[in-house]
């Protein structure tokens, strides 16, 4: 399963988001290679989408039931991450933005399965060969997040999953996708699926294909229902949809990341996931072809902790303890009485907006940042 999270560098290269569906034992072979003696049927599952021109936000809930012995099963979602260009995965652990929940239990043992071959291409310097040794191995095996999990015998079990990510590069053009395909590891048929996309913001005409072709559209939502389901590659969802920049329209831009001049190359060589916002302006009469400006989470948090300094110093100093790779796992924000999305929140605050700032209990074990604007 593949999800995105806030902004990419989207005025270069087109977008491929991808999602899919749980698997069992995923580490065995190529894709899903269960085992004979497991009957874990998927009873059902319905996944919910929140669709951006430049990322998507997902949550999955999956109804799973043993019609057979008591199993522990290795569980595994597609580590899609992997494949953005510039991530050493060798290096960095990515598991923070994903999370899932078994009978409403948080799962923390989540590790990592990568298999070596994927491991030597990622130390290929030269990206043109990355990106084709990448092409023709398609077909085998992926990367997998992977956790356990206990089937009893004759019972139902729950598995929730959220996952967000940065828009990652494709070649061509921009596509949203949700595997069904990889649900075929489980026992029997899934009984009954639904995946609801709500659009947000790409405009109709800019929608090339949807397909399967038998969903229906509900105002901004676009929704496929299945029943007994045996999946099948031809079942996959795809939306297509048109760049959001063309290459022709960037040459001669101006590029700045936290406020500093940077290269196109430096600027495309960010990390994705580190990117909160990118603002592009024609406006300035210094660059008369326009400029980008990118704005990481290390200066979105740095910026919002030194403007409470003064005027907040009790919540100044309880977010001293902490760095902003911890801080949005860690913390909830709540300005004007509206949750949303921690480093959007944060990177739109003017410090002379800003009436009060508290630190409450929030949801989940995290703590509330709860800020009132000047009216």
């Amino acid at each position: 399963m593949k999800g995105v999270f806030f902004f990419c560098i989207l005025v270069l290269v087109s977008l491929e988001v991808v999602k899919a569906d749980i698997i069992p034992n995923p580490t065995r072979g190529k894709g899903i290679v269960p085992g004979d003696s497991l009957k874990v049927r998927m009873v059902s599952e319905q996944v919910r989408v929140d669709l951006y021109k430049d990322h998507s936000e997902v949550e999955c809930i999956f109804e799973m039931r043993n019609f057979d012995e008591t199993e522990d099963v290795e569980v595994g979602f597609p580590m899609m991450e992997f494949y953005p260009w510039g991530m050493d995965l060798g290096n960095k652990d990515f598991r923070g933005n994903l999370h899932v929940w078994v009978d409403d239990e948080k799962v923390d043992a989540v590790e990592m399965y990568v298999p070596g071959d994927l491991k030597e291409i990622r130390r290929e310097k030269d990206k043109n060969e990355e990106f084709r040794l990448f092409r023709q191995r398609e077909k085998a095996n992926k990367p997998w997040y992977v956790w356990k999990t206990k089937f009893p015998k004759d019972k139902t079990v729950w598995i929730k999953v959220t996952y967000t990510l940065p828009a990652y590069n494709d070649k061509r053009n921009h596509f949203f996708s949700y595997l069904l395909s990889t649900g075929a590891g489980w026992w029997g048929t899934i009984g009954k699926a639904v995946v609801e996309v709500t659009n947000h913001d790409i405009p109709k005409d800019e929608i090339i294909r949807i397909s399967p072709s038998r969903y229906k559209k509900e105002g901004n939502k676009i929704v496929w229902k299945f029943k007994n389901l045996e999946p099948t590659i031809k079942d996959d969802i795809e939306i297509q949809y048109s760049p959001l920049v063309r290459k022709q329209e960037i040459k001669g831009l101006a590029w700045f990341v936290d406020g500093e001049p940077r290269s196109d190359g430096q600027f495309i060589r960010l990390n994705p996931q580190e990117i909160v916002t990118i603002e592009v302006r024609k406006d300035d009469p210094k660059y008369p072809s326009g400029v980008i400006y990118g704005f990481t989470k290390t200066y979105v948090f740095d910026s919002f902790r030194k403007s409470l300094q003064s005027r907040f110093p009790s919540v100044y100093r309880r977010l001293q303890q902490e760095d902003c790779k911890t801080f949005g796992e860690r913390f909830e924000v709540q300005v004007d009485g509206r949750k949303g999305d921690v480093w959007k929140q944060l990177s739109d605050l003017k410090e002379s907006q800003l009436s009060s700032v508290e630190l409450q209990k929030g949801s989940e074990g995290r703590e509330l940042i709860r800020i009132k604007l000047k009216k």
